[in-house]
């Protein structure tokens, strides 16, 4: 169990939203803590999706490749932010993209394969978690439509095709 992060700590993010402190412990029980220093690596796009993250403390950037592989900043994370959420829902599923700690930070690490035993026995505190990750993930695909229709609004007409034919992809999925 994590030495510093309490029960309450975890209750009060949106990832152990709903959970009871005893869940909460079941939670920490099979979760690792790691202290990190500003500009490491927490993973890299393409990395399988081994672990969801918590920040519990300091700033996470997000960032995504060009073509040219360039990075590109999507968001800057805060404490009790998820992270890697996709790890717990697509298995081994390569990372979508790269985390970096912005600032010194403290993450809480719940690795897939011990999160995947609380699930085989339908642990409640895993299918809460289950449910908190499925809400912070359709929050995050409304965000990024806005973020499609503002683009559309502002794209040229050269261009609107092409966003539009995501745009379309993305009305399309299905789970």
């Amino acid at each position: 169990m994590p030495a510093s992060t309490s029960a309450d700590q975890l209750c009060r993010t949106s990832l152990g939203r709903g959970l009871t402190p005893a869940q909460a412990h079941s939670l920490l029980a099979i979760a690792d803590e790691s202290d990190l220093e500003a500009g490491t690596t927490v993973f890299r796009e393409s990395d399988p999706g081994d672990c969801v993250y918590l920040v519990l403390d300091g700033r996470v950037q997000v960032l995504k490749k060009d073509k040219q592989g360039t990075e590109h900043p999507l968001a800057e994370l805060e404490p009790g932010t998820v992270l890697g959420e996709m790890s717990l829902v697509a298995g081994n599923a390569p990372r979508s993209a790269t985390a970096r700690a912005m600032t010194k930070a403290k993450l809480l690490r719940l690795p897939t394969d011990r999160f995947q035993g609380l699930l085989s026995r339908d642990d409640l505190a895993a299918l809460k978690v289950v449910r908190n990750i499925a809400e912070e993930m359709g929050r995050r695909l409304l965000v990024m439509n806005e973020r499609i229709v503002e683009t559309l609004s502002r794209a040229a007409a050269g261009r609107r095709e092409e966003l539009g034919n995501f745009s379309k992809l993305l009305h399309d999925w299905s789970f």
